[in-house]
């Protein structure tokens, strides 16, 4: 902002609301995961704009399912999907496995 690239409009409470929800929705940490959360919001905000005038109130309970269910937002889901077509067992990043001992 001091070099004048970026207009004084993105430091808006309701600008930087939007790039907080489409990095949530998308799922943190990978530049696609933002980019795949971005086109969710908007896609998504557009449908239901039209369905009701307070659309703001289902996109929130969205984000409250995203996370509390979905850590790592759609792109888990995407991945998840990718590795079920592909047949390759899912990595759900350290959890432990029963041991035979058990069964």
């Amino acid at each position: 902002m001091l070099t004048g690239i970026a207009p004084l409009s993105n430091i808006e409470y309701e600008t930087s609301q939007s790039i907080l929800m489409m990095n949530v929705i998308g799922g943190t940490g990978k530049l696609f995961a933002s980019v795949l959360g971005a086109g969710f919001y908007v896609l998504v905000g557009d449908w239901l704009s039209t369905l009701w005038p307070r659309w703001l109130m289902l996109l929130g309970m969205l984000l409250i399912a995203v996370s509390l269910f979905l850590q790592k937002g759609l792109w888990r889901i995407g991945t998840a999907l990718l590795q079920l077509v592909r047949g390759r067992p899912r990595n759900d990043g350290g959890a432990t496995q029963r041991s035979a001992a058990y069964d």
